[in-house]
């Protein structure tokens, strides 16, 4: 994987979602098509950005946050987003760690937060983008 999201690379996005909701037994289904790409329109954006970490976390922050404040899918938005950005970060050379249990529940508060945003807010990608700042590592 480079750090450009081709249609292939798209589409195993909505496949992982498809796997992951089943494995819950909930329903599959792609609400907001509108939404799913453009924010892979916006990952896709920050090619100009010279620092390359800086360009990963934006990237990874565009990419976690857009999923789980847009909610493109039926079921499995967060689980989505969390795989799919820590997978894009491993394959462009960093390590996103949750190692404790401490970590893994200031995670996922930040993105209940990130979902109970509203429009507008420019928080939804500033927080998670600074959060992700402080913790992802190159391998």
């Amino acid at each position: 994987m480079t750090d450009i999201f081709s249609d292939k690379h798209i589409e195993n996005v909505i496949d992982l979602n498809r796997q992951i909701v089943a494995n819950r037994d909930e329903p599959f289904g792609l609400d907001d098509s509108q939404a799913f790409y453009d924010i892979f329109r916006r990952v896709n954006g920050f090619g100009g950005e010279s620092d390359p970490k800086l360009r990963m976390i934006k990237k990874a922050a565009t990419l976690l946050s857009g999923i789980v404040w847009e909610q493109p899918f039926k079921n499995g938005n967060k689980a989505t987003a969390s795989a799919i950005t820590k997978y894009f970060l491993q394959k462009n050379g960093y390590f996103f760690p949750l190692s404790t249990d401490d970590d893994e529940g200031e995670y996922f508060k930040l993105l209940e937060r990130t979902v109970e945003k509203f429009e507008g807010d420019v928080t939804i990608y500033f927080e998670i983008e600074r959060y992700l700042l402080g913790k992802v590592v190159r391998i």
